[in-house]
């Protein structure tokens, strides 16, 4: 019995289809519902590993950067000063140089003066959302890992969702991270991790993909990070490792990719100076 011939399909169909393809191996995408559910179970296990924490009032640092910060507890309108002035400018009345080249951490502060706008100074308010964060950070950790490791080949995708699973879920779980959460201004900290992991894993989406929507993420998560903490500037040198020991070499892209992160540093230090001084 003959064969029955196959259709051709027009270009356009072949194109589409390629990219469909395409779209399924190197996106790695997960189903929306599978998402929510493992976000939810990393907010679930953050809450209970550190639900003692959110009725605890402000303690150490938290009054610098909270309770008793100007700025901070102005609101809406005291944004510009974060931006503009040292920290602890706000705490202290004036900048004073504690610490050898100042501190300069906005972001955080910006949230907890948008977080007084609407709630003032409930303590419970702040904890929670620490709590909160520090679990969309596992998550982001998780999908981070998922990315890292291209889960393209189908024969290992269930190992390498167990791997990124129980690896994100032992960083949730470690005690080195107490201070950071329990501690309001902690959030620093948890911001940049968060920015941190968002910079990595749209850097490795446009290495994988070409789409400079990506890269322009990637930047605008690695400058958000900076704004939260500064070690974020260590991502400078760990997105281009990644990419050399997780993906095949291209030196292209991955000049590409370090140059722009190091045009984004650079920008980021500018305005730093400007507001803080050499």
């Amino acid at each position: 019995m003959a064969r029955k011939k196959k259709k051709k399909q027009s270009p356009k169909e072949e194109i589409k289809l390629k990219k469909k393809k395409s779209s399924t191996l190197k996106l790695n995408s997960m189903p929306l519902k599978q998402s929510a559910a493992i976000l939810v179970l990393f907010l679930l296990c953050s809450l209970a590993l550190y639900q003692q924490c959110i009725s605890y009032g402000f303690v150490l640092d938290d009054k610098i950067v909270l309770s008793e910060n100007n700025y901070t507890k102005s609101g809406f309108q005291g944004i510009s000063d974060i931006f503009s002035t040292d920290s602890f400018q706000g705490y202290f009345g004036e900048q004073k140089e504690i610490l050898q080249g100042g501190r300069y951490r906005p972001l955080s502060l910006v949230s907890f003066a948008i977080e007084h706008e609407f709630f003032g100074l409930d303590h419970r308010v702040y904890h929670t959302n620490n709590i909160l964060l520090y679990g969309l950070g596992a998550f982001l950790c998780f999908i981070c890992l998922r990315r890292l490791f291209k889960e393209d080949d189908n024969s290992l995708s269930n190992m390498i969702l167990s791997v990124s699973m129980l690896s994100s879920l032992l960083f949730l779980f470690h005690p080195i991270h107490t201070e950071a959460v329990a501690n309001i201004k902690g959030r620093d900290e948890i911001m940049s991790f968060i920015f941190s992991m968002l910079s990595l894993f749209f850097a490795l989406r446009y290495y994988d993909t070409k789409r400079l929507s990506q890269l322009l993420l990637a930047l605008g998560a690695y400058f958000l990070g900076l704004f939260s903490k500064e070690n974020t500037i260590t991502f400078l040198a760990i997105i281009p490792l990644s990419i050399f020991l997780f993906r095949t070499y291209d030196l292209k892209k991955l000049v590409i990719i370090t140059g722009a992160f190091f045009i984004s540093t650079f920008a980021y230090l500018l305005i730093r100076i400007q507001a803080l001084g050499y």
